[in-house]
C-alpha cells in the first residue's frame, strides 16, 4: 500500500515470559504507517487480540444502542398515529357538539326574543358556543400537528389524502401477558444488553454481574398484572430501589490478563453503575407500565359508564323540559356536562393505547416469540 507524505516504522521487541499472557517468552513486532493525523497500528500477537475482543464488545454496545433507538421510534411513530387519530375523533365530536350548541343559541335567542327565555339562559348558551369553538381550534391544531410529525418521522411530506385512508382502528400486536412471566425477558432489552457489552469491554464476568444486580423474579401475576415480588423491588413510600446487590461476587477477571491491568478501577465502577442503573431503570419501567395499564382499563370502563349514564342524563333533562318541568339551564348542563365525558373518554382510550405501546417498549420491542424464546431456555 502507498502512502503520499506519510512515514513508516518498523520495530521487534522481545518481551519476556513474566510479563507475557502465555507466561513464555515472546516477540511482538510493531508496524506503524501515518498520513497527516492519522495512524494505523498492526500488533500481531496478545496486545491485538485482548484489544480487539474489547473494541468489539464496545461495537456490539453500539449496535444495541442503535437497537434501543430503533424501538423508542417505533414507540414514538405508533403513539403519534394513536395521538393524531384520537384528535381526528375529538375534532369530530367538537365540530358536531358545536353545530348542536348553536342550535341551541339560535333557539333560546328566538324564546329570548320573545321574552320566554331568561337572559342567564341566553348568556349559558353563548357560553357553551364560544368554549366549544376553542376547542375545534385546538383539536384542529393537533391534528395537523400529529400528521406533520407523521411526515418528519417517515421522511417525507405524506401523499395528499393519504392520512383520511389510514385505518381508523389497526390492531395491537402485543401478545396478551399470562401470569408467571420472568425477568429474564429483561435480559434482552437493548440498554441493558449495551451496558453488559460495555462491561465486558472492561473485562467483567457477565455471569457474576448478572447474579450480583439482576433481581431473578416474575413480573406479572394473574391476568397480565404485576406481580408482587415486582412491586416489593421499590419503597412503597418513595418509590427507591431496594434490590441489595451481591456486591462480594468477584466481577471483573482480575490478573487473568495484562489488558485488563489498563482498564482503569474508575472505568470498572463507571460501567459497573451504569450496568445497575439500566437494570433499575428496566424494572421501573415495567412495573409503571403494568401499573398505568391495569388503571387505565378501569379508569376507561368506568368512563364508558359515566358517559351512558350522562346521555340518560341529558335525555332525561330534555324531556323535563319539554313537559314545562324544568328551566333550559338543566338540558344546557346536561348536554355540557355529556360533551366533557365523552372528550375524556376518548383520552382515556388514547392513554390506554400508549400504556400498550410503553409496555411494548420496556419489555425491549415485541415479546410474542421472545416470551417463548425465555421460557423454552428456564425449561432446558
Amino acid at each position: 500500500m502507498g502512502l503520499v507524505g506519510g512515514g513508516r516504522r518498523a520495530a521487534r521487541q522481545r518481551v519476556p515470559g513474566d510479563l507475557s499472557v502465555s507466561g513464555s517468552d515472546e516477540i511482538s513486532e510493531r508496524y506503524d504507517a501515518s498520513v497527516g493525523l492519522t495512524s494505523y497500528e498492526i500488533d500481531f500477537f496478545a496486545k491485538t487480540r485482548n484489544l480487539s475482543a474489547a473494541a468489539l464488545e464496545n461495537y456490539l454496545a453500539t449496535a444495541q444502542a442503535k437497537r434501543s433507538f430503533q424501538t423508542s421510534l417505533i414507540s414514538e411513530v405508533a403513539n403519534t398515529y394513536f395521538s393524531w387519530r384520537t384528535n381526528r375523533k375529538q375534532l369530530a365530536l367538537a365540530r358536531a357538539t358545536q353545530r348542536s350548541f348553536e342550535q341551541n343559541l339560535a333557539l333560546i335567542q328566538r324564546r329570548y326574543d320573545s321574552d320566554v327565555a331568561s337572559a342567564l339562559e341566553l348568556t349559558q348558551a353563548e357560553t357553551l358556543v364560544h368554549q366549544v369553538r376553542t376547542q375545534v381550534a385546538q383539536f384542529d391544531r393537533l391534528v395537523r400537528q400529529a400528521v406533520n410529525a407523521l411526515a418528519f418521522f417517515s421522511g417525507h411530506n405524506l401523499p395528499e389524502g393519504m392520512t383520511s385512508s389510514l385505518p381508523e382502528s389497526p390492531p395491537l400486536n402485543i401478545a396478551p401477558l399470562g401470569a408467571g412471566l420472568s425477568s429474564d425477558l429483561l435480559k434482552r432489552r437493548p440498554d441493558i444488553l449495551e451496558a453488559e457489552h460495555r462491561l465486558k469491554a472492561a473485562y467483567a464476568d457477565i455471569g457474576a454481574a448478572r447474579a450480583a444486580f439482576f433481581p431473578s423474579i416474575t413480573l406479572t401475576a394473574s391476568a397480565g398484572t404485576a406481580s408482587s415480588e415486582l412491586n416489593e423491588l421499590f419503597d412503597g413510600g418513595s418509590g427507591s430501589w431496594l434490590f441489595e446487590p451481591r456486591i462480594n461476587l468477584p466481577i471483573f477477571t482480575g490478573g487473568r490478563n495484562k489488558a485488563n491491568l489498563e482498564v482503569s478501577e474508575t472505568t470498572k465502577k463507571i460501567r459497573l453503575a451504569e450496568y445497575n442503573r439500566a437494570i433499575q431503570q428496566a424494572f421501573r419501567e415495567v412495573a409503571d407500565s403494568l401499573a398505568a395499564r391495569d388503571t387505565l382499563w378501569d379508569q376507561l370502563n368506568a368512563q364508558q359508564a359515566l358517559v351512558d349514564t350522562l346521555d340518560e342524563y341529558y335525555q332525561l333533562a330534555q324531556n323535563r323540559y319539554d313537559a314545562g318541568i324544568t328551566s333550559y339551564l338543566a338540558v344546557l348542563d346536561a348536554q355540557r356536562e355529556h360533551f366533557s365525558a365523552r372528550q375524556q373518554l376518548l383520552s382515556d382510550r388514547f392513554n390506554q393505547l400508549s400504556a400498550e405501546i410503553e409496555l411494548f417498549r420496556s419489555l425491549g420491542g415485541g415479546v410474542g416469540s421472545e416470551i417463548a424464546r425465555v421460557d423454552r431456555s428456564r425449561a432446558q
